[in-house]
């Protein structure tokens, strides 16, 4: 099955969160290269807590639930957006999950390379101490560095 018939064989919510997810990661991948992470983050809306934590807008579904749907979209869309790397794809998914009410963590760490000549770096998103976008193999080997702060 192509493409786009896979995405035609989607629900219209699933289609709606994938081309969310599309569109926000062109945005964010671009924006990172023209103005940069902090006014990036400003554009986003993500300095300011969520609108409203006590009634998320996906109230139907749980935390986790949601959670899960962003993720699967973000990483759906990311497969096909060059340049969508772990931090296009962890403000993203923040972006979509504040959107919906709840308070995810952005998270950045790195760890030294078998080589030992360099780091890698990686950024991920945690919403209720779990990963959502993000999740490698041996996460637990980064050092988390200080994240964004959120008045």
């Amino acid at each position: 099955m192509t493409v786009l018939g896979r995405f035609m064989a989607q629900s219209s919510a699933d289609r709606r969160l994938l081309c969310e997810a599309a569109v926000r990661l062109a945005f964010v991948r671009i924006g990172l290269y023209a103005v940069g992470f902090a006014v990036l983050r400003r554009w986003l809306g993500l300095r300011q807590p969520a609108a409203d934590t006590t009634q998320p807008s996906d109230s139907a579904s749980g935390p986790a639930e949601v959670a899960g749907r962003v993720a699967w979209a973000v990483q759906a869309a990311a497969r096909r957006i060059p340049g969508a790397t772990c931090l296009v794809q962890a403000l993203v998914a923040e972006a979509m999950l504040r959107r919906r009410g709840y308070e995810p963590a952005l998270h950045f760490g790195v760890r030294q390379r078998p080589d030992r000549r360099s780091i890698d770096a990686h950024a991920w998103i945690e919403l209720n101490g779990a990963v959502v976008v993000g999740a490698v193999a041996n996460l637990g080997d980064y050092a988390v560095l200080s994240g964004p702060e959120h008045p």
